[in-house]
């Protein structure tokens, strides 16, 4: 597969892989690998896994991945600017409402940037 800022790259796919205690869950094991492109940067392969009903096409699930700076950036400013991870709640419900809070905080944030 060729991308056009990372050259070649080789994407492998292993599918109904499971936990040795967990056979009833199967996943898929994915290994993208950087081609050689005359760099003398070495190139790490990556190794994913994707669990759910039915995994889109490799060269898809490369470029899904190649947008999750987005998703990254913010949890990261949820967690050091909204202090999502601050409070120490006792149970599950209430750490699910906390978390949806602070979805409704960013979006409230994100509407009244102007």
């Amino acid at each position: 597969m060729n991308d056009p800022d990372l050259s070649q790259l080789r994407v492998r796919v292993w599918h109904n892989l499971h936990f040795r205690l967990s056979p009833s869950h199967p996943m898929s094991v994915l290994l993208v690998e950087r081609l050689s492109d005359g760099c003398a940067r070495v190139s790490k392969p990556m190794w994913w896994a994707f669990v759910g009903l039915s995994m889109p096409p490799a060269c898809e699930v490369w470029l899904l991945y190649l947008r999750r700076f987005a998703i990254d950036r913010w949890y990261r400013f949820a967690k050091n600017r909204l202090h999502w991870t601050v409070p120490a709640l006792s149970t599950p419900v209430q750490c699910d409402r906390w978390s949806d809070l602070m979805l409704i905080v960013t979006w409230q944030l994100w509407l009244a940037r102007h």
